[in-house]
Order: structure tokens, then sequence, then C-alpha cells
């Protein structure tokens, strides 16, 4: 039996495949600990002895090593602590967009939906863009994937906008990194510098947007051209050559107001190395599944 784990901020999502494929999906904050949150999976799975189980776990954060730090959680992993406690036969740590792309390099999910047009080079560099909780970032060239951190570098404003809004996100004292912007939080902060008007998160600004409130949907409108813009960015920092998939909690919530006409706009707008994504193919999932399945790999 082999069981797989898709651990971001928000959703905790465990896959157990044996002579069938089961699946659950737990609140991950409802956890004090990783350790909880496995013990309550085997337990959904009714598995009382995890001996002859082989485990890898996806997790949101940056693996080093054998260990990992969660990014968005106050969890931290330990394979060695986590084979001694639930006596998995073996067990992993994988980032969760590294798994993700693994997933997407075997195969696109098959709900894409072209964002922007152009030709697709298999053999060429691709990049996953996940926006939930968090931002993740993982390049794939063929078999090879290679996790980033991309997400947590600096935010880089490109219009007079942009600039106004980098001053509002730096007032509290803290580093703007892309994540502060493109995520959950994120949009809730777009929104609110929009509006004048606190929201308490993401997925308010999406209910407000889908109601047509005015206000929410220029929100929506300038979050969904700064991520053309970091997406255009990491195209050109690898370069990607192959195709860019946008993914995550976030971007399936908009559902059909993300805002594809700003997306291209902002990644287009590259100066003198406009021609690098002006071809290049940019397509958006809302297959939640595609770490789990990385993981299964």
């Amino acid at each position: 039996m082999k069981l797989a784990a898709d651990l971001g901020g928000t959703h905790a999502r465990f896959a157990l495949q044996a002579a069938s494929l089961r699946c659950i999906d737990l609140p991950a904050r409802d956890f004090a600990s990783l350790d909880a949150a496995l013990a309550a999976a085997l337990a959904a799975f009714d598995i009382d002895d995890a001996h002859g189980i082989d485990a890898v776990l996806a997790v949101a954060g940056p693996v080093r090593g054998s260990t990992a730090a969660f990014t968005n959680l106050d969890w931290s992993a330990d394979p060695d602590a986590l084979r001694a406690r639930f006596g998995f036969a073996s067990l992993r740590l994988l980032n969760d967009v590294e798994c993700a792309a693994r997933a997407a390099a075997a195969a696109l999910p098959n709900d894409v939906v072209a964002v922007h047009p152009g030709p697709r080079r298999d053999d060429g560099r691709h990049v996953l863009i996940s926006v939930g909780t968090g931002l993740g970032v993982a390049y794939w060239h063929h078999s090879s994937v290679e996790a980033s951190e991309a997400g947590h570098s600096g935010f880089a404003p490109a219009t007079e906008w942009d600039h106004a809004f980098l001053a509002d996100v730096c007032g509290d004292g803290r580093r703007a990194s892309w994540e502060r912007v493109l995520s959950g939080p994120g949009l809730a902060r777009v929104g609110t510098f929009v509006a004048g008007a606190p929201y308490e998160d993401g997925a308010e600004v999406t209910q407000h947007a889908a109601q047509g409130d005015p206000l929410a949907t220029d929100a929506v409108k300038r979050f969904s051209r700064l991520l053309g813009t970091f997406a255009g960015d990491l195209v050109l920092a690898a370069p990607v050559t192959g195709g860019v998939l946008l993914a995550g909690g976030v971007l399936a919530g908009l559902g059909p107001h993300f805002d594809a006409a700003e997306f291209i706009a902002g990644f287009r707008d590259k100066g003198a190395m406009a021609g690098l994504p002006a071809t290049l193919p940019v397509w958006r999932t809302a297959d939640g599944t595609l770490a789990l399945r990385g993981a299964l790999l």
C-alpha cells in the first residue's frame, strides 16, 4: 500500500492506494501538528498499523535534506520521527508544487483551459504557478522537476497603481513578497486597497465580484494583471519555452471571474523581452488533485 498526502495551508488531502484508491480531505488548520493530521487520516482509512505502507508527503514549504518546515502552518516534518511513531515502511518528503509539476509533466490535467494562445513545445521548459493559501512555483523539463521558492521573491511593481499598492503592502513594516500579493490573503489585500474597506479573505472578494460589485470586480482585474506580471517574469528568469500552467484553490475559486485579458496584458508587458512570452501558451486548471497524483507516481 502507498499513502500520499498533499499538505497545504488550508487542505490536508490524503490518498491511500491499495486494491483501490481512497481519498479524504481534512481541514489542515483543525490540527496542531502533522502528527495529529496523519493520525486522523489513518483512522479515517481504518488503519491501525502503518507497517508495510510507503508514504510520500507533499508539503507546502521548502524541503531541506530530509526535513521540512511549513510556510503557512505551524507544523514541521521529521521523517525519522514519523516512521518511529506510525511504523511506515518508508516515508519521503517532497515540495507540494514539485509534486503537482510531476503530475503535469506526465500529462496536463484534462480540464485545462487556454488563457494565452501559443504552440506548446514538449521539449521546452514549463512552469507551474499555484495560487492558494500561499504562492508556489515549480519548473519541469521532460520528466525532470525542480521546486522553486520564487513566490517569496520581491514584489516588483510595473505600473503607477502597482507602486501605490506596494507602499500599502509595506505599510506594516514587513517585506513585500509576491506571495503577500498573489495568494488568498493577497487577493483580500488587493480588494481592501481597491475598496478602501477590509475584506476578510480572498473568497469574500470573489463572492462580491460574482454579485457584480464593481470594486470587487476591479480588484479581481488588478489581481489577474499582477499574476500575469509575475508569470511573465518567471518566463524570462528560466527561461520558459514550453508553456505556463496556472493552478491553485484561489484561481479555481475565481472561476469565470478571472480576467484573462488583464492577465495577458501583464504577461506580455516585458519591454525589450516582450517577444518571449508573446507566443508562449498559458493554461489554467481547477484540478485540486495534481499534488496527490504526483506524490503517487
